[in-house]
């Protein structure tokens, strides 16, 4: 079994770059929440990176398959992800998403098959990625449940089940 936990950068002020203190408290709890992680990935942006030294963890790779698009007809469809439903919605119906999940799950596959038997995997990241790459992995009906899309340092942790065959994931929301 391995693990990769998604989760969504921790608070600053608005139109701020940096974490309030708020934000960082935030971010050390739930870091104090989380093992060793034998893979760290996070978004350039500087709140993201942030985030991952506040948990505890060392920037190992920064990805720009966890960055926010900057294509404004994509980020029109992720400004209507307001909960994971949203998402599989976005996924099954939106005009530019389902191209942008399949290159997310691309990358998220392949950070998977990286770890070995009992390892995890941190990736930081922004509301609308933690919903949809959990919708693609964990499936809607798993991800439906889930409720409204995550906060401040929120997140899920996405397990890995290989059969010898494929990969099964299954999804648990992260508590701060």
């Amino acid at each position: 079994m391995r693990s990769i936990y998604v989760v969504r950068h921790s608070a600053r002020e608005p139109h701020e770059p940096h974490l309030s203190l708020p934000g960082v408290r935030m971010a050390r709890a739930q870091g104090e929440l989380l093992g060793p992680m034998a893979r760290v990935c996070s978004s350039p942006a500087l709140r993201c990176i942030e985030t991952v030294v506040a948990l505890g963890c060392a920037v190992q790779e920064e990805c720009d398959a966890l960055a926010l698009p900057d294509d404004d007809a994509l980020a029109m469809e992720f400004d209507l992800i307001g909960s994971f439903a949203d998402a599989v919605r976005q996924i099954e119906h939106g005009t530019y998403m389902p191209a942008y999940a399949r290159s997310l799950r691309t990358f998220v596959e392949s950070i998977a098959e990286e770890l070995y038997d009992h390892e995890d995997a941190l990736l930081v990241t922004h509301g609308g990625v933690v919903e949809v790459l959990t919708a693609l992995l964990a499936g809607a009906d798993a991800t439906a449940k889930l409720g409204m899309g995550v906060g401040f340092c929120d997140g899920v942790r996405l397990i890995i089940d290989n059969d010898g065959v494929s990969d099964h994931w299954t999804v648990q929301r992260l508590c701060t």
